[in-house]
């Protein structure tokens, strides 16, 4: 009776324990490692703060310390960053889950997008919460409690074991993690790097983009700030009438032209605040784009 309770427990026990590591925190696998504490580290969170954090980023409100005027009057940290570690969405900046493991922020061609004081929102995830707030979304200045309750929510949302790939796994378990090994890795450092619209227009001719793909991006993506209710005038839908009329500008060189609008942005500018961010190589693959002209072009 004694080998059947053995025979039996001996694989719950190396599940379990299984299960137990692959479910650990990625930030506490690296202090086993030697990896320092990043100044931005919370021992332990607050479920309130949490939930205050989860507020003023989905919303702009806060729900502790409530105030009549938002973070911004155009945008909420979900207009251009997902909160999940894979997504359908297409949007223009980095996801948040994960943001408090990396090494840094605002990497590679920000600089030419927001310039030298980009410096500054690099210096620590405070700073670049602090600048998304202001640079970013067009907004106010947030108080130390609101970056404070922003931290604590995004700490919810760090990286466990199970997000990361084999290769990651073993670099973050060896015995000495350095800094450019992390950089390495799109989990530790997300890379940002500016196309021109002509050049991306060229590539992407050489492709041959999916409609299905493409009205995914179109609907996920362009559609969640260029709708009815949205943050902008510029108003799309699923109609011919849109679609064609972005085919129509292709071939223009105006803000209309996808191309343009993707790769190079606007600017915001007096009376008019919102602006379309810049899209990233790494956020808008060639093939994405192609995908997404693709779609457009159905419309014929």
């Amino acid at each position: 009776m004694k080998k059947y309770i053995v025979f039996f427990s001996l694989p719950l026990f190396v599940f379990l324990f299984s299960f137990y590591r692959e479910s650990k925190r990625v930030i506490t696998l690296m202090f086993e490692n030697g990896y320092q504490k990043p100044v931005h580290y919370i021992e332990k969170l607050d479920p309130q703060m949490v939930k205050e954090g989860e507020s003023l980023v989905k919303t702009g409100y806060g729900i502790i310390h409530k105030k009549n005027k938002p973070i911004s009057l155009h945008f909420d940290c979900t207009h251009c960053h997902q909160l999940t570690v894979t997504s359908k969405k297409k949007l223009p900046a980095s996801t948040l889950y994960g943001v408090v493991n990396r090494i840094s922020w605002y990497n590679d061609d920000y600089v030419l997008k927001y310039g030298e004081g980009i410096k500054v929102g690099r210096a620590s995830l405070r700073n670049a919460i602090q600048f998304c707030a202001q640079e970013c979304a067009q907004g106010r200045k947030l108080e130390d409690n609101e970056v404070e309750a922003i931290l604590h929510y995004l700490w919810s949302l760090e990286l466990k074991t199970t997000d990361l790939d084999t290769q990651t796994q073993k670099v973050i378990s060896s015995q000495e993690i350095k800094l450019e090994i992390l950089k390495q890795s799109p989990f530790f450092y997300s890379k940002a790097s500016f196309i021109n619209p002509t050049h991306a227009r060229e590539q992407v001719q050489k492709l041959k983009g999916n409609p299905q793909a493409g009205h995914e991006i179109y609907v996920e993506g362009c559609m969640s700030c260029h709708k009815q209710g949205g943050v902008t005038s510029f108003l799309l839908d699923e109609s011919l009438i849109s679609r064609r009329f972005l085919e129509r500008n292709l071939d223009k060189d105006n803000k209309y032209n996808v191309y343009k609008a993707v790769y190079e942005g606007t600017w915001a500018k007096a009376g008019y605040r919102p602006y379309m961010p810049r899209y990233t190589k790494e956020n808008m693959t060639f093939q994405e784009m192609a995908d997404l002209i693709a779609y457009i072009k159905s419309a014929r």
